[in-house]
């Protein structure tokens, strides 16, 4: 039988290469134990738990949004089919129930002629108006409204200190795609598809720009790590659609404590982290949108007090309340 061996541990040698090809192993017993699948890869993990965009509009209600002074929407505010519509009359801005760190929002807008709007975001509750803690994405009529004069004020800019550089505008009555991207300290605007401001709170160009602005006493403007977002009414109809917003993952602890802030100018070195349709018609174009998101950061200590100024000179606009007055939302524009 001696002679026989060589095949008899060829087989065994065969029989093991083919337990292998099938997953089966024997283990120290002499059992046979199958192989168990590998677990997903990191990157298969990722993709699992990445947020997905949430529809901030419904058909019938407003039920993701809620007054910025109380829990009732103005008057003004109602749902035209799929469109947030704002018709000018009426008071009071509206904002998210929810409150948001890193995110990205996009959304689709259009004014009528010589209308202005705008979206907050970071916004804390307790003050005059949103726009003293919130920074804002212009909305505007470049072409007819004072504040299109002004590369600050106009559509895309970041309100009042950086400039929408690039930018493709469409005409009133054309749909406009807007897109914010808060993450850490850094904003981004995109209208229509194109970056148009990127900034950075708290670096030296923010802080130069804001010394240089209407915010720079404004205890918290820019100032707050996480907070809600908020459209605008300033007494001209708008339409709002396809409202989504995302949060991103920052590696950190969402906060809503105000940063540390400098004074900008003081001789102490006061640097700065800053935390701040009815008769008329819009047209039937219901055009095309470009591409369109937005940034917190870590949490610092700093003052809250009440800012000086609850009214914004834009442009010497400023319109009045009542009848035939419009609401001041930014403070004289």
């Amino acid at each position: 039988m001696r002679h026989l061996q060589p095949f008899r541990f060829g087989a065994i040698a065969i029989l093991s290469l083919a337990a292998l090809q099938f997953g089966i192993t024997p283990d120290a017993f002499g059992q046979r134990q199958r192989f168990q699948p590998q677990s997903q890869t990191p990157e298969e993990d990722m993709e699992e738990v990445k947020e997905k965009f949430v529809e901030l509009l419904g058909e019938k209600d407003l039920s993701h949004f809620r007054g910025y002074q109380d829990a009732t929407i103005g008057s003004g505010w109602s749902i035209d089919g799929k469109h947030l519509v704002f018709d000018g009359s009426g008071k009071g801005d509206i904002m998210t129930n929810n409150t948001y760190e890193d995110f990205e929002l996009q959304l689709e807008w259009k004014v009528s002629e010589g209308g202005n709007s705008g979206i907050m975001f970071r916004v804390t509750t307790g003050d005059a108006q949103p726009y003293m803690s919130g920074p804002e994405f212009q909305i505007l009529d470049d072409t007819t409204h004072a504040d299109g004069k002004s590369e600050l004020t106009s559509a895309g800019s970041l309100y009042g200190m950086y400039p929408a550089e690039g930018k493709k505008l469409r005409a009133v009555g054309s749909w406009n795609k807007s897109r914010i991207v808060s993450k850490g300290n850094s904003i981004t605007h995109y209208l229509n598809g194109t970056k148009v401001v990127e900034a950075k709170i708290g670096d030296a160009e923010w802080n130069e720009k804001l010394a240089e602005s209407k915010f720079k006493d404004w205890e918290k403007f820019a100032q707050a790590t996480t907070g809600h977002i908020c459209l605008q009414n300033h007494g001209d109809p708008v339409r709002f659609r396809n409202i989504r917003i995302k949060k991103l993952s920052s590696g950190g602890v969402a906060s809503s404590k105000p940063r540390t802030r400098q004074r900008i100018g003081a001789p102490t070195g006061v640097g700065g982290y800053a935390g701040n349709a009815g008769a008329a018609k819009f047209g039937n174009n219901q055009n095309q949108s470009g591409g369109g998101a937005a940034a917190s950061g870590g949490a610092r200590r700093g003052p809250a007090g009440q800012p000086p100024g609850m009214n914004r000179d834009r442009g010497g606009q400023g319109r009045q309340q009542g009848g035939n007055r419009k609401n001041d939302n930014k403070g004289g524009k």
